[in-house]
C-alpha cells in the first residue's frame, strides 16, 4: 500500500483537485489502519466535491473503525442520500445504527439493502440477527437504552442446565400488537434468573385481566403479583427505576434480574 500511496501522491502533484484520487489515497491508508489520515483524505475529497458518495461512505467506514458510530452514521446518511441504490451504503448505515442500539432503524437499513440485492447473504444474516434481537427485546423488556449502557437485565448469564424439562412457552404481543411466542430459558439462560422469571411469568399470567384493566398498553416492572412501576415508554420506566434500591438489589452480583413486560391492551 506504500507504493499505491506514492503513486497517488505523484498523481496529486499533477492534479491536486482530483477528488477521486484523494478517495483512492484514503482507501489505501484505511487498509493500513491509518484511519485518521484516511478521514483527512476523504475530507479533502469532499471539500473538492461534496457530492462524492464514495468519499462520504469511506469516511463513515473509517469513523466506524475508530468507534465513532454517530459520526459514522452521519457520513453514511450523506452517502445514501447521494446514491440511494447502493446496497453497501445501506448496510454500512445499518451497522452504525446497530452499534448505537437503534435496532429498528438498523433493521430498516438492512431491509433496504436487501431490496436492492436480495441475494446478499451477509446482509441477510445481519437482518435476521437484528430481527431476533428486536423480538427478544419486545417480549422480555430488554430496552435498547440498557444495551447502550452495557447493562443487562440478567446480570451474570451462564449456560442452561440441559436436563431442565420445562420449556415455559410464553404467548405475548410485540410493540405493534402482533402475537408472538418465546421460551423464557432462551432469553434468560442463567439458572437463578430462569427460575425467577419463570415464576414471575406465571404470576403475571394469573392476574393478567387485572393488569390489563389498570395497565393495558404499558410496560410494567412486576414482582410477586405487585406492579413496582409502569409507563408507556420502556426506556422512561427503566431510567426512572435504575438508581432505586429495588433495581440495585436485583441487578447486583448475586441478583437475578428483573421482570419487565408489556401488558397487552386486551386478552
Amino acid at each position: 500500500f506504500d507504493a499505491a500511496i506514492a503513486s497517488y501522491d505523484r498523481a496529486l502533484i499533477l492534479n491536486p483537485h482530483s477528488d477521486s484520487t484523494w478517495v483512492n489515497r484514503g482507501s489505501a491508508l484505511s487498509e493500513m489502519h491509518r484511519f485518521n489520515e484516511a478521514i483527512d483524505n476523504c475530507d479533502r475529497a469532499i471539500n473538492l466535491n461534496p457530492n462524492n458518495d464514495s468519499a462520504w461512505n469511506n469516511r463513515g467506514s473509517d469513523l466506524y473503525a475508530l468507534g465513532q458510530y454517530q459520526d459514522a452514521l452521519d457520513s453514511f446518511d450523506r452517502a445514501v442520500a447521494l446514491k440511494l441504490n447502493e446496497k453497501l451504503y445501506w448496510t454500512n448505515r445499518g451497522n452504525a445504527l446497530l452499534q448505537l442500539g437503534q435496532l429498528e432503524n438498523a433493521l430498516a437499513s438492512y431491509s433496504t439493502a436487501l431490496t436492492i440485492d436480495p441475494s446478499n447473504s451477509q446482509t441477510k444474516d445481519l437482518y435476521n440477527n437484528v430481527l431476533q434481537a428486536i423480538e427478544h427485546q419486545n417480549t422480555a423488556g430488554i430496552g435498547t437504552r440498557l444495551q447502550d449502557r452495557g447493562r443487562s437485565l440478567v446480570p451474570h448469564p451462564t449456560s442452561v442446565d440441559p436436563n431442565q424439562s420445562a420449556t415455559n412457552l410464553v404467548h405475548t404481543v410485540d410493540r405493534d400488537g402482533n402475537p408472538f411466542e418465546y421460551q423464557i430459558k432462551d432469553i434468560y439462560p442463567d439458572e437463578d434468573s430462569y427460575r425467577y422469571i419463570t415464576n414471575q411469568s406465571k404470576k403475571f399470567e394469573e392476574i393478567l385481566p387485572e393488569l390489563i384493566a389498570e395497565h393495558g398498553g404499558k410496560y410494567i416492572v412486576f414482582e410477586d403479583g405487585r406492579v413496582i412501576d409502569s409507563d408507556e415508554s420502556e426506556d422512561v420506566l427503566l431510567d426512572r427505576l435504575w438508581e432505586t434500591d429495588f433495581i440495585k438489589d436485583r441487578m447486583g452480583i448475586n441478583g437475578h434480574g428483573i421482570y419487565c413486560h408489556l401488558v397487552p391492551k386486551q386478552l
